[in-house]
């Protein structure tokens, strides 16, 4: 007895256990929250604000020196670049202050909360109250006053820092505005030919001297020997020929024959193709750039023509490589674009003929501002430019027209016309009516500035659309990949529908990234960089007082991050407890249940305790949003409440729980699960019947299996009356206690419980340890007392 007794007090002592648990976890957060408060002391704060004084006011002298510099006229881009560099410091040096600052004015008003204030006067009395604290809260005090005129401080360079930050923006956007903006003769002004025509002869007599000087130094440079410097460029330029020309295609073969080309071989193959050819042409052009510079070769001017030859080189690799790479001409199986084989050889020349221009363009306009050209000159290059590249883009798009069925049908399966080229056909039509218009009228560098945007932005999209193309087929393909996914679950244990969520949210997040990456690429020639937009990120998530409240991402997001990290450990502790070492012991089901489900609402709250302690709420912040998720629990959530309150209970007091065998009105069956707001009851029929929590704990609830999992069991027997009731009785009792499964203690018993119209009814009643084989046995018992009857001619007439 004493025994059982002790077994029954377990589950209840268990319980305790795990409210204590909950209560010292809560305790600890307050407990923290109070020793938190409690630590700095008068002395320390002293030597730390003398830093920050220190710190604050020589940033203050140097943005007032870039203030100073802004006043300047003759700023130019370079210098406008250099100060926002010069910037980019001191706003990271505040900003740090801001948040080594912020949390010692908590601490202070704090511990300023604890002291309290002053006693009051007594009336009547002849000496002032005792203040024991007196010297501690004036030093308080003062420390309080001193740390929050150095956040204002802060706050106020920051607000400095921001505006001048936006002045070099402005400065920058009137100076691009103002570069391509001006105006000059147009192509057809007949002054502008004379004066270019005029400047020719000076301008030609510049590029022999520029052509003489260089060929001096070269000769100078072989004549001492240092020119054996570039026979290592060369032979490196030699290898990466032979790589680019050999290696590079062998590995990124694409089967003309292949007719049945997954999407992850053509995108690795594009990436393959467009990297390789980049890379070899960059790599080679850059070595012999270095090279030729160390032994200099590339005197001054020189060195900028070079650098602009080896960047237009590095681009027209890239283009063609990445036009070739996406269309696949002659390869409509590994194309990455679903377009006609006309459509995609008519834009792998397009983007050829518009490669090679602009690289002639860059070597011309670099030559001519090596030797010192005339203004003339350089207009009208650039609009010859400008016009041939207009006529190659109206040709393109001449080209680019539908074709007719017959031709189409020659040339390979049909593909169904794509609605976007018609909008980049008017984009273009539109795009080259500007340009030709701007340089008819003068506007010749608000042409370029268009065609290199356009170009450039081509080339941004093409570059992020392969990356994208290659996120989707390597993290959002690991899902389908039947192999990868088997071997992450037997390793890892991630199921394929959480692995399949997890690839979706990264390669959206990697997406994401992606595009905006490159929008900042594409505005980079309007001036706008990350420079301009990474402040105002680290701002926010360094965060932003609104009153005593301060909102900061990088908080929220640590919070965030904490609370899953507790719940996922909690979650965990709870598996291995249900799973591994509940079963060992000698508990019922239920109270597992219970056990598992009370440390999950435990965890839950420390969790969310110790989140909000992260978001650097106080308990009285907490205790304001509760007072005001109050009004809101009186007016909506009150039955959820209730239902909470109820599961608590229904876990308490163990009335019902996970297993039981319970009737609820017309429904019967077993309890699967207690969750926070209502409990799964499973049919015999297998129905789930989900019942609020509240209606359990106010209701009539009929559980078998309350007081243990014995029960009894009744079968109703009717027999003729010209039957022996005593061999009746004997009969039955026979049989219901020659059923292995029928307890002997207490015995079976027969029972006479009425005289029909035809028949003497019997009621047998027996017990069985597990009431859940009650009807089992019932029906086996059944068989047999039908079976002896019709034995017997003892059943009823009909």
């Amino acid at each position: 007895m004493r025994l059982s007794s002790s077994l029954s007090l377990a589950p209840r002592l268990i319980m305790v256990f795990c409210i204590g648990l909950l209560l010292a976890g809560l305790g600890s957060v307050v407990v923290a929250g109070s020793v938190q408060a409690q630590a700095p002391s008068p002395a320390a704060p002293a030597q730390q604000a003398e830093s920050a004084q220190s710190r604050l006011e020589q940033a203050k002298l140097q943005l007032d020196h870039i203030e100073a510099a802004l006043t300047r006229q003759d700023l130019s881009d370079g210098t406008l670049v250099d100060l926002r560099n010069t910037l980019e410091p001191i706003s990271t040096l505040i900003t740090a202050l801001q948040v080594e600052l912020r949390p010692r004015v908590e601490a202070l008003k704090a511990r300023l909360a604890q002291l309290g204030p002053p006693p009051a006067a007594v009336a009547g009395a002849t000496a002032p109250p005792v203040d024991e604290n007196r010297e501690e809260r004036e030093a308080q005090i003062a420390g309080l006053a001193r740390v929050e005129g150095l956040v204002a401080a802060a706050n106020a360079l920051q607000v400095q820092a921001t505006q001048l930050r936006a002045s070099i923006a402005d400065a920058r956007r009137k100076q691009l505005s103002g570069r391509v903006l001006a105006r000059t003769p147009g192509i057809f002004s007949p002054t502008l030919w004379s004066e270019a025509l005029a400047a020719m002869p000076t301008d030609l007599r510049a590029l022999r001297m520029l052509a003489q000087d260089w060929g001096s130094i070269v000769r100078a440079r072989v004549q001492d020997g240092r020119i054996a410097a570039l026979v290592l460029p060369l032979l490196v330029g030699i290898g990466m020929f032979v790589l680019r020309q050999w290696l590079i295609p062998h590995l990124t073969r694409r089967d003309p024959e292949a007719t049945d080309v997954s999407q992850r071989k053509r995108v690795l193959v594009a990436i393959g193709i467009a990297v390789g050819r980049t890379l070899t042409v960059a790599i080679t052009l850059g070595l012999m750039f270095v090279a030729m510079d160390s032994i200099g070769l590339l005197p001054g001017r020189i060195k900028d023509l070079a650098q602009a030859l080896l960047l237009a080189f590095i681009f027209v690799a890239s283009a063609r490589a990445l036009a070739d790479a996406c269309f696949a001409p002659n390869l409509p199986s590994w194309r990455l674009f679903g377009m006609q084989e006309t459509t995609a050889r008519q834009l792998v020349i397009f983007i050829a003929t518009i490669a090679g221009l602009m690289l002639a363009e860059v070597a011309v306009e670099a030559l001519l501002v090596a030797t010192s050209a005339s203004l003339p000159s350089a207009i009208l290059v650039k609009c010859l430019f400008l016009i041939a590249i207009a006529i190659a883009t109206l040709a393109a798009l001449h080209s680019l027209r539908s074709p007719d069925e017959e031709e189409e049908c020659a040339l390979g399966p049909y593909v169904a016309p794509n609605r976007s080229a018609g909008v980049l056909k008017i984009a273009g039509w539109t795009a080259i009516t500007v340009v030709v218009f701007a340089v008819a009228i003068g506007y010749v560098a608000l042409a370029s500035f268009i065609v290199r945007q356009l170009i450039w932005a081509a080339l941004v999209a093409a570059i992020i659309y392969l990356a994208i193309q290659l996120v989707a087929v390597t993290i959002g393909a690991i899902p389908r990949d039947k192999h990868m996914a088997s071997a992450i679950h037997a390793n890892i244990g991630v199921s394929r529908r959480s692995l399949e969520q997890f690839s979706v949210l990264v390669a959206g997040l990697i997406n994401v990234t992606l595009v905006l990456l490159g929008f900042l690429m594409v505005l980079a020639p309007f001036g706008v960089e990350s420079n301009d937009i990474i402040p105002a990120a680290r701002q926010a998530l360094v965060g932003f007082t609104i009153g005593e409240v301060t909102i900061s991402l990088s908080a929220i997001m640590i919070a965030v991050l904490t609370f899953v990290l507790i719940l996922g450990a909690v979650r965990a502790i709870q598996r291995w407890l249900s799973s591994t070492f509940l079963p060992t012991t000698e508990l019922e089901s239920g109270i597992r249940n219970s056990i598992t489900t009370a440390l999950g609402y435990l965890g839950f709250f420390i969790a969310a305790m110790v989140a909000l302690s992260q978001l650097g709420l106080s308990l009285s912040n907490v205790a304001i949003v509760a007072g005001a998720l109050s009004v809101g629990i009186g007016l909506g959530l009150q039955s959820i409440v209730n239902n909470f309150v109820s599961g608590l209970i229904l876990l308490w007091e163990r009335s019902i729980r996970v297993g039981d065998w319970v009737v609820i009105g017309a429904d019967q069956g077993h309890v699967r699960r207690i969750s926070v707001r209502a409990t799964e009851i499973e049919t015999f029929d297998r129905a789930a019947v989900i019942v609020p929590n509240s209606n359990l704990v106010s209701g009539v609830v009929k559980n078998w299996v309350h007081n243990g999992r014995s029960g009894r069991f009744t079968i109703k027997v009717g027999v003729s009356y010209t039957a022996d009731a005593d061999e009746i009785r004997d009969l039955l009792l026979s049989l219901a206690a020659g059923h292995a499964e029928v307890l002997r203690d207490p015995p079976p018993r027969v029972f006479l419980t009425d005289f029909g119209e035809k028949a003497v009814n019997f009621d047998l009643h027996g017990f069985v340890a597990d009431v859940g084989t009650g009807g089992r046995i019932k029906s086996e018992i059944s068989f047999k007392i039908l079976r002896e009857l019709k034995a017997r001619d003892a059943l009823p007439p009909r």
